[in-house]
């Protein structure tokens, strides 16, 4: 595997917004239903609040800034906290969510980042690099030659400096071991941006470096990240989503 971008990863198309494929479930009992809430940027950094409503493995409603799209979508199941979808435009995207299924860290073929929490609403408010303090534990997820990849993650975050650890292997979607990416760090230098937004600059042990964002949920206790390589471009980066312990 090539180098890294939130932690250890490679050059890579992830999973949210990669080429789909390999089994995936389209069952009715997804564990989403609900309307869910949060905030978005577009390929311009161009910030937005959305809101979906999901019923069984249906998107039946999105608005953007309060305004409807029109749009509806099918959501499938990947994993137990993977899911992609397809809207009636025919855009693709994917989402992951934390084990409860609370929140969700959402991307899709255009580049529109998002995180969502089920029953918010707006105002969404706003947050301080403050509110970044303390232990972050979750998962990062990728695609690689065919191969959907995850890790575990853990970050340490203290005035506007975060590190991110990996804390286990990288395995396939079968479980299968990789490679040991355990105790791999990134730093990351983080600034507020907007609202729930942050921007950072990172680098890692293994000598990558690049740029990355993190948004918020609306109670401070999701975090939705994406770490790229200083390509820009969206098979060189890596999703994240982790919940503050």
């Amino acid at each position: 595997m090539k180098v890294a971008t939130v932690v250890l990863a490679a050059s890579m198309s992830i999973i949210l917004v990669g080429c789909g494929g390999g089994g995936g479930s389209s069952s009715s009992s997804l564990g989403l239903n609900g309307t869910w809430g949060g905030i978005a940027d577009d390929i311009n950094l161009d910030m937005a609040t959305i809101s979906a409503a999901i019923d069984g493995n249906s998107i039946t409603r999105f608005e953007i800034d309060g305004v409807s799209t029109g749009q509806t979508a099918t959501i499938t199941r990947l994993q137990s906290d993977v899911f992609e979808y397809l809207t009636n435009d025919g855009v693709y995207g994917g989402f992951m969510t934390d084990p409860s299924k609370s929140y969700a860290v959402v991307v899709n073929e255009l580049w529109d980042f998002a995180v969502v929490q089920k029953g918010a609403s707006a105002p969404f408010g706003s947050a301080s690099i403050l509110d970044l303090g303390g232990t972050w534990a979750g998962s990062v997820i990728g695609f690689f030659e065919d191969t959907t990849y995850r890790y575990p993650v853990t970050g340490e975050c203290n005035s506007g400096i975060c590190v991110f650890t990996a804390t286990g292997p990288i395995v396939d979607e079968n479980g299968a071991l990789l490679e040991d990416a355990t105790g791999v760090q990134s730093t990351w230098d983080v600034f507020h941006r907007v609202s729930l937004a942050f921007d950072a600059v990172w680098q890692n042990t293994l000598g990558a470096s690049g740029f990355g964002s993190g948004f918020l949920s609306k109670d401070k206790r999701f975090l939705g990240v994406y770490a790229c390589l200083p390509s820009a471009i969206i098979e060189d980066c890596e999703f994240g989503a982790l919940v503050k312990q």
